[in-house]
């Protein structure tokens, strides 16, 4: 069987809420029993699902050495707001900032924030008379279970205004980081297409001349470094949502290299179009073969490495997320997922 914890925040001391007739008082007495004989009782009795079931510590000076720990470790929480004790209220709010996985229960529906009655809070009637002991304690375990049986039957399980916020904001970063990876993927293909047509323009010239081929000057393709310019231009006015910008600016390096190259070509082509004498010749010729022979590998290999980090940012953005989601800190094989991307 399947073994879980789970944490129980409560009031030790007399409490005093309004009840249908009026003020009701629970003693420090009473509370130690609903702990022991309705909660505890209860949140053993789950079918299926062994779950050790323990307190918060009453002594003076425990907190935060220990409560904290429970609150961020334990597989479920039960928060009993009867009586609106801040210490209470303030172990709740902690538990909401760390994990899913929280029930509130109270004996007073009426005196609970109006923000907290859909995250998973349900009200209970508690007496410790035989009479009624039976049939009161057999409505609580039952709610409580259903409760307990809801977590994990949706996608989106929301306990607390903070798992609400985060998923939230999870979901814009979703949308913001789909939004930038369609940008950063559309310029590196768009980019990547303008430079090999560039290179092959290069390569079919400088074939042309290490062979001696006849070199026909009005119709030789044309250097278009036109779409570079406008990437150029895009990258620097975008505004990047999640995607920090040194990506673009890696980007924007290698296209103003190329383009700085590639306008080099055009020059030279240009003095041998109109003066097509020896020293035009030689001068594209040594152009073309440092273009082809020495920077077009090395350009490749540049932007193939640009992709390579491209893909590993996405890995570290989607880790993040993951993160988020879960509410709770990465494990170790996560964090060292995490901590061998360099």
């Amino acid at each position: 069987m399947e073994e879980k914890s789970c944490f129980v925040i409560m009031p030790f001391s007399d409490t005093t809420h309004i009840g249908k007739m009026g003020d009701v008082l629970t003693t420090e007495s009473q509370w130690s029993f609903i702990f022991n004989k309705w909660i505890k009782k209860a949140v053993e009795a789950y079918p299926n699902v062994k779950y050790n079931c323990k307190i918060s510590p009453a002594a003076p000076g425990n907190f935060i050495k220990g409560i904290v720990q429970d609150l961020a470790e334990s597989d479920l929480v039960i928060a009993d707001l009867t009586g609106g004790k801040p210490n209470v209220y303030y172990e709740l709010g902690i538990r909401h900032s760390l994990k899913l996985g929280t029930i509130i229960i109270t004996q007073s529906l009426q005196s609970l924030p109006s923000d907290l009655y859909g995250y998973y809070a349900f009200e209970y009637e508690f007496s410790d008379s035989a009479s009624k002991f039976d049939e009161l304690y057999l409505k609580f375990e039952k709610d409580l279970h259903d409760k307990m049986g809801s977590f994990g039957k949706s996608k989106i399980a929301s306990d607390s205004p903070v798992s609400d916020f985060l998923g939230f904001r999870d979901h814009l970063m979703d949308k913001k980081g789909f939004e930038d990876n369609e940008n950063l993927q559309w310029m590196v293909i768009s980019c990547g297409k303008a430079m090999q047509e560039n290179y092959e323009t290069c390569k079919l010239l400088y074939n042309a001349f290490t062979n001696d081929e006849e070199i026909e000057l009005t119709s030789w393709p044309v250097i278009d470094t036109y779409p570079l310019e406008i990437l150029y231009s895009y990258i620097h006015t975008y505004k990047w949502k999640v995607f920090p910008s040194d990506i673009g600016g890696m980007i924007a390096e290698h296209i103003r290299e190329h383009r700085k190259l590639m306008l080099s070509v055009e020059q030279q082509w240009q003095i041998f179009r109109i003066n097509p004498h020896e020293d035009a010749i030689d001068g594209l010729s040594d152009m073309l073969h440092y273009v082809c022979v020495e920077r077009e590998p090395t350009m490749s290999e540049l932007w193939t490495q640009l992709e390579k980090n491209l893909m590993k940012f996405v890995f570290q953005l989607s880790m993040k997320m993951a993160m988020v989601k879960n509410m709770c800190l990465p494990n170790d094989n996560l964090k060292n997922q995490i901590s061998n991307i360099g």
